[in-house]
């Protein structure tokens, strides 16, 4: 009796996510991603005015940075810093799905031209963006609670960490995304032109 074929043998974490999002449905993403990172622009200008900025915020890190931060706002920065984790939730989702989408696109280009090597790359790094964005979710929770008064550690330390993760997770998939984006186009308008 014939054994069955097995569909896939490497793990699921080396195949990116099932999801493969159409061209348009990215771009929807990117334009509600830029909407929301564009509307939180006038709260992110009012945290700076009133003495730091949303990076000084998130890797605040101690308690006592951090009740520094929140005095020296006072409620117009606090106000202002609350705007930002609302609308920066909807800028999260937005890059979250945008980097992933792009990095399980690439995914299946690279493994149809026999770039195996690449197209794992490409998938291990559709995980890290989500993972990046759920990082950064969580540490917009913690901002949350500690502009509601919850300032003690290890909210604080979690938060920079958190803020820490999600660089490390987003940035090599974005750099990727962009590099090897440039790198197909390039490719193809060469094999396009006579």
């Amino acid at each position: 009796m014939p054994m069955p074929a097995q569909a896939n043998s490497e793990p699921r974490i080396l195949r990116p996510p099932r999801w493969r999002p159409t061209v348009r449905a990215l771009c929807l993403i990117a334009a509600g991603m830029l909407a929301f990172g564009a509307a939180e622009l006038p709260a992110l200008a009012s945290m700076s005015a009133h003495g730091t900025s949303v990076l000084g915020f998130e890797l605040a890190g101690s308690t006592s940075r951090l009740r520094t931060i929140l005095t020296r706002w006072g409620d117009p920065g606090r106000s202002a810093a609350e705007r930002h984790v609302l609308l920066d939730l909807g800028f999260i989702v937005g890059y979250g799905l945008l980097l992933a989408g792009i990095c399980t696109r690439l995914a299946g280009s690279l493994r149809a031209r026999g770039r195996d090597r690449l197209a794992t790359v490409a998938a291990l790094l559709a995980w890290a963006a989500l993972l990046a964005a759920i990082a950064n979710l969580v540490q917009k929770l913690l901002l949350w609670l500690e502009l509601h008064g919850h300032t003690a550690q290890p909210l604080p330390a979690i938060a920079m960490a958190c803020d820490i993760v999600t660089f490390g997770l987003a940035l090599p998939a974005a750099l990727f995304a962009a590099t090897v984006a440039i790198m197909q186009g390039r490719a193809s308008r060469h094999v396009s032109e006579p």
